[in-house]
């Protein structure tokens, strides 16, 4: 496991309820996929995974839709959009930080810095709908 991601599984975990336990889920399948990076696999089958993890992933979410999440689902969008444009299957570094906002996504409101950038309005008018047919165009079902 990378640094701190047992502790935000456990902090993840607290109360054990299913909505914590998805969540887990969805942190356990960001580490799998880390893992396939650093071993080398196949970029186009973790291209695949990561959209797919995406959609899962913001259906979660659905129902604490915010600034935040826009952000971070809309971060991990466009760093996915980046790797497959470059179409370079030995750059990885965009993968990575797609999956890193993944992960950010899932950070508990209590543990945010909402005012680390300013809200921006462009930011705002993303909507549920407009990200998961991004999502989806690149390949997440």
């Amino acid at each position: 496991m990378r640094p701190g991601q047992k502790e935000q599984a456990d902090r993840l975990m607290g109360g054990c309820s299913f909505i914590h336990a998805t969540k887990v889920a969805a942190m356990e399948k960001v580490e799998e996929l880390f893992t396939r990076l650093d071993k080398g696999d196949d970029i186009d089958g973790i291209r695949r995974d990561i959209a797919d993890l995406i959609v899962e992933s913001m259906n979660q979410k659905r129902e604490e839709f915010g600034y935040w999440e826009k952000h971070q689902f809309g971060g991990a969008i466009a760093a996915l959009g980046r790797n497959i444009a470059i179409g370079n299957k030995a750059s990885t570094s965009s993968l990575r930080m797609c999956l890193s906002c993944i992960e950010n996504a899932f950070t508990p409101p209590d543990e945010r810095d909402e005012n680390y950038v300013p809200g921006k309005p462009e930011v705002e008018a993303l909507t549920f709908d407009l990200l998961m047919d991004d999502a989806r165009k690149l390949g997440g079902h």
